[in-house]
């Protein structure tokens, strides 16, 4: 794993599975323990320039992240596989609040699994895997050149349009924790990838989201990648992916028009609108905006370090970048524009010419006119971002291109010295160690500098 993420709601459903498979192999082979494997980190840095939850300036605070987890892999035959982790983490909350009570002030510890789930090979040719199953909460990634930016598929909201990056780690932390079924195959320099995933940590709780994900290889320079997700087809309770909320409607005039309801109580006492003298500003249906919808992504890369060879390492020089749109199907008031809910990532790895393992540099650009804040779903139930004053509002625009600059240097076999710098996703845990609402990095100025001492043992 590239980080640690703790979520304990993800564990029973995927960690059920992937026993009751496992128990099923289990029965006509003996396991083979391989060795115990540990990771351990510690990340300290800086905020410079940031925005807090409360909406305040936030200057030079400090970033203290440390981190440890293990892994245990079984082989029960040659064709399954079982790997359960564990893992705990050591950090402090922001803002920092002096007061009577020390919760608020104090420093945190949290602990849960990190891998628990079930791999099993069904069927080989050659060097080619035609089918192999996992099941259990597991690590996933499919943007090998992501650093920080990108990986877009688990890493957003479909409707509203949120993007996260980090979490409990920061630096160099980009893939994705899920709990669910992945099915893959692997053909030469094809590869698929057919998850089943269930959400645990965001609304509807217990969504399923069908995603297939395609990349294709051409001799190690080129690659290109696709992917589809079904986001939150399904749920146990239609209200939780539609919430039947006044502020996650949109109404229909009788004229035709559509609006977000929310806007409509703000036309009509501005006097925008006037449904009681004119007919055609009166309501003539409801509807409801929803969790649920549809993400389409493309990525490529190419290597051209690999052709060039000479001085450049095979990794340098290398192009990549990854496109995302968040939701295919328009909605009034909030999502009326498609472009504006495609998020473009593009990279680059620079030659150091032995002086670094790695040198990258991504950039990151959303349109989406809407501060990039939970606030919408958390606090108003609503399917929408948040817009605290219709009257004030104006497109929300300094948080529209992200960036980060990202250093690896590899001391001694399994001790690594990581920097990053960047202004990116990043929220902040609270008093009850919950991430903020709104992200740190909400202006062109905002930054943050953090270094990860890394070990594996």
């Amino acid at each position: 794993m590239s980080h640690l993420s703790l979520r304990n709601g993800r564990v029973a459903t995927g960690f059920v599975a992937a026993a009751a498979l496992c128990a099923a192999a289990a029965a006509s082979a003996q396991p083979t323990l391989s060795p115990l494997k540990a990771y351990v980190n510690y990340e300290f840095g800086q905020i410079q320039d940031g925005v807090n939850n409360e909406n305040v300036a936030v200057e030079r605070e400090l970033i203290n992240h440390a981190a440890v987890w293990t892994l245990q892999e079984a082989t029960l035959n040659e064709n399954a596989r079982v790997r359960f982790g564990v893992g705990g983490a050591y950090f402090f909350v922001l803002p920092r609040n002096l007061g009577a009570n020390p919760y608020t002030h104090s420093k945190r510890s949290a602990f849960g699994l990190t891998e628990a789930h079930g791999e099993f090979d069904i069927a080989r040719s050659g060097d080619d895997l035609l089918l192999q199953i996992k099941t259990g909460v597991f690590g996933y990634k499919y943007n090998p050149d992501s650093k920080n930016l990108g990986e877009y598929m688990f890493r957003t909201w479909t409707y509203p349009n949120i993007i996260t990056t980090g979490g409990l780690e920061f630096v160099g932390s980009s893939g994705a924790q899920l709990s669910g079924l992945a099915a893959t195959s692997r053909l030469g320099g094809l590869k698929n990838d057919l998850l089943l995933t269930i959400e645990t940590d965001r609304p509807p709780i217990f969504g399923l989201s069908l995603t297939d994900i395609v990349s294709y290889q051409f001799g190690g320079i080129f690659e290109v990648g696709a992917g589809f997700m079904f986001n939150n087809f399904y749920t146990p309770d239609e209200d939780h992916r539609e919430p039947k909320d006044p502020r996650n409607s949109y109404v229909t005039l009788r004229d035709g028009r559509k609006m977000a309801f929310t806007r409509y109580e703000y036309e009509v006492s501005s006097g925008g609108l006037t449904p009681l003298t004119d007919a055609n500003d009166s309501i003539a249906g409801t509807d409801y905006y929803t969790f649920a919808g549809q993400k389409a992504m493309v990525r490529a890369s190419v290597s051209a370090g690999k052709l060039l060879g000479g001085p450049f390492a095979p990794h340098e020089l290398k192009l990549y970048g990854e496109a995302i749109v968040l939701g295919l199907k328009d909605y009034p008031t909030f999502y009326e524009t498609l472009s504006d809910r495609i998020v473009y990532m593009a990279g680059v790895n620079l030659p150091t010419f032995g002086l670094l393992d790695m040198l990258s540099v991504e950039y990151e650009f959303a349109p989406n006119p809407y501060e990039n804040s939970t606030e919408g779903p958390f606090i108003n139930k609503s399917v929408t971002p948040f817009v605290p004053d219709w009257g004030s509002y104006k497109p929300f625009e300094d948080d529209d291109v992200k960036w980060t600059v990202y250093a690896r240097k590899n001391v001694y076999q399994g001790f690594s010295l990581n920097l990053q710098v960047a202004n990116d996703h990043i929220r902040m845990l609270d008093q009850f160690s919950t991430p903020d609402f709104r992200e740190y990095m909400q202006e062109k100025k905002s930054w943050y500098w953090a270094v990860k001492m890394a070990y594996a043992l």
